[in-house]
């Protein structure tokens, strides 16, 4: 069985005390797996590459944003048919740039109101539950 290390990108912007938080998110690629799904951006940790490097790297070719300050905050695994993804996710809290999409694909900011309006990959369940209860207000 194929496994995979990714980091994840949870980023977020407060506007008015914290009542419209929003967060990036990107559409997936119809051709990849669960293609044409919403999610957090990030990708795959290379050989010889630290979580937070990985992070920087995937954010800059993706977004085309520089990440200067990020904390991680939530390790989890996650098992597909044929696939097993441990996850790292970050918390990018400093940026230069506005995320714009570097590959093509879609890219908002998204209230927290309105994130529960997109269809993410399964994986990404506990990743949402971490934004509702500590970047969200309800």
């Amino acid at each position: 069985m194929n496994s995979l290390n990714v980091v994840v990108g949870i980023i977020s912007r407060d506007e008015t005390l914290r009542k419209t938080s929003e967060i990036v998110i990107a559409k997936r690629s119809k051709k990849v797996v669960s293609g044409d799904l919403w999610e957090f951006p990030g990708g795959k940790v290379e050989a010889n590459e630290t979580s937070f490097d990985a992070l920087k790297r995937e954010l800059k070719e993706e977004l085309n944003i520089n990440v200067s300050v990020a904390h991680e905050v939530k390790n989890f695994h996650h098992q597909y048919t044929n696939l097993s993804i441990y996850f790292s996710v970050w918390h990018v809290t400093e940026f230069r740039g506005n995320p714009i999409g570097n590959e093509g694909q879609s890219v908002v900011w998204s209230p927290c109101s309105e994130l529960n309006q997109y269809t993410f990959p399964t994986a990404n369940t506990i990743i949402l539950e971490w934004v509702f209860q500590n970047i969200c207000i309800k």
